[in-house]
């Protein structure tokens, strides 16, 4: 008998239909930052100070009150083949969503400390696919005819990540200033993925090898698996900056996160489904059982688990040299990696799958598990900002965005699942306009990522199935061979007013 367990937990390639949340500069906070790619963590005199350089709040002259919006965007996810060759998969949809609020402001005139509050979204992704594929082939080969076959994959995927904090900054003399930055986070996020291959004759009888009449039946396989979780957490970051004529230096230390076991808040849920039913009917006994063709279901869900959800340690630096009317900057930041851990560790049961004989052949304590494991990361970008003579500054900016997830294929994490990341580089490229004001600043930012990656697998193969394929053990796929190409597209607006005092 091939390897039941295999077969036990099998993934329809979740691989290919992976969220946004896999990149540390996919988002940037503030108008003006964004304007300049992010790329501020020298120059930063703003209240985006206590995300990309607490440090640097010692430096800030004037108190000041901002709000940032994602006013519109609006992205595309494409698969090229995704369901095999020729049969693409699609899914766009528009944006809107805060960006930040934050304010700078003084306790006291004569206090030297400057204090920062923030609000920004941190992550943000929402991603629907719903597809379903018909094919009348000769799936089932020892059969007369063709047969007909269907395949459904239903994705949906929302997050949302929240951080409020607090900075603060002073200036050690005129070229130096420090400061640090505390934040409470909450990440909610809700990853569904579902697929069905199934197939059948298209006669009220069916007659089998032996001669026998069987009634109309469907052969099937199918997958379910839905994750559901919130996370609390703390972060810390430190920063020195240093300004001396036209040059401008930065830099930041991330502490790794804190989790906070909020457990009357903090919850997780797993639900899992695989079955597989009638694939055996046209076959012996002796050939079902030594292929695994039998019926079986494995069905499970658990609720209100312990969460945990990590962020690395990273260090930022930055660099600002300031020309007459413009200024270039450099910014660079590295994220060191982590190692494997449970976000979600559910409890391991021996009552959950069916025919009971095979439940020997499950006995992992990774089945109702989600795991992480981050590789280090290395990203930078540089910006330009030019000042025209009515007081109009005229930004761009560019940066790489390397993806972080990385698969645990030990057999210590056998069997446990993921949370279907997005295993794709991004560039990003940003510009942007400000205007002053009587008593501030408005300014409109635009933003355009865009990543590909090509050679993937598809998410499932339903071009040409057969039921069972001895030479690969895959049941109800496709045979055409085919590679997966997917491209990634995002435009936003961002606009945000700066309020000075």
């Amino acid at each position: 008998m091939r390897n039941l367990y295999t077969l036990l937990i099998f993934s329809l390639a979740f691989s290919a239909t992976k969220a946004q949340d896999n990149n540390y500069w996919f988002q940037t906070f503030g108008a003006p930052a964004s304007a300049l790619g992010g790329n501020v963590i020298a120059g930063v005199r703003d209240n985006s100070a206590a995300f990309y350089n607490p440090g640097a709040l010692g430096f800030i002259e004037d108190p000041d009150i901002s709000v940032s919006g994602n006013v519109y965007g609006y992205r595309y996810f494409d698969l090229e083949n995704g369901l095999g060759e020729g049969t693409d998969v699609f899914t766009g949809g528009y944006l809107l969503y805060p960006q930040m609020l934050s304010s700078v402001f003084r306790v006291g005139k004569d206090n030297p400390w400057h204090i920062n509050f923030n609000w920004l979204t941190r992550n943000h992704a929402f991603k629907i696919m719903n597809e379903r594929y018909e094919q009348d082939y000769d799936v089932i080969s020892v059969l007369e005819g063709d047969e007909r076959y269907v395949g459904s994959l239903d994705y949906f995927q929302d997050l949302s990540e929240q951080w409020v904090g607090i900075g603060a900054g002073r200036p050690l003399n005129e070229y130096w200033s420090v400061g640090f930055s505390v934040f409470g986070t909450y990440r909610w996020q809700l990853n569904r993925f579902e697929s069905t291959l199934e197939t059948y004759p298209q006669d009220n009888f069916v007659e089998l090898p032996d001669g026998t009449v069987t009634p109309w039946y469907v052969a099937s396989q199918g997958a379910l698996q839905r994750v559901q979780f919130e996370n609390f957490q703390l972060i810390a970051k430190g920063g020195v900056a240093f300004e001396k004529g036209p040059w401008k230096l930065g830099l930041t230390a991330t502490a790794p996160s804190i989790n906070l076991n909020v457990r009357l808040i903090e919850l997780g849920y797993i639900t899992r489904v695989q079955r597989q039913q009638n694939l055996g009917v046209p076959y012996d006994l002796s050939y079902v059982f030594e292929n695994a063709l039998f019926d079986f279901q494995i069905s499970d869900k658990q609720k209100r688990l312990p969460t945990n959800h990590k962020k690395p340690l990273s260090f930022g630096f930055g660099a600002e040299y300031a020309f007459p009317r413009t200024r270039v900057m450099f910014s660079c930041e590295y994220f060191f990696a982590i190692e494997t851990y449970a976000v979600i560790r559910g409890a391991q049961r021996d009552d959950l799958i069916n025919p009971p004989f095979l439940q020997e052949f499950l006995e992992r304590p990774n089945y109702m598990t989600i795991y992480e494991q981050n590789k280090a990361v290395f990203n930078w970008g540089i910006g330009l900002e030019h000042e025209l003579e009515n007081g109009w500054l005229i930004s761009g900016g560019f940066r790489t965005d390397g993806h972080y997830h990385e698969d645990d294929t030990s057999e210590e994490w056998e069997g446990a699942m993921d949370l279907l990341p997005l295993e794709i580089d991004f560039l990003h490229f940003n510009a942007g306009v400000a205007v002053p004001t009587e008593s501030g600043r408005f300014t409109l930012a635009f933003h355009h990522a865009r990543g590909r990656t090509e050679e993937r697998e598809p998410i499932i193969n339903m071009i040409d199935p057969i039921d069972y394929n001895e030479e690969t053990g895959e049941i109800l796929r496709g045979t055409v061979p085919t590679e997966t190409n997917l491209t990634h597209f995002q435009i936003n607006m961002i606009v945000g007013y700066t309020h000075l005092f």
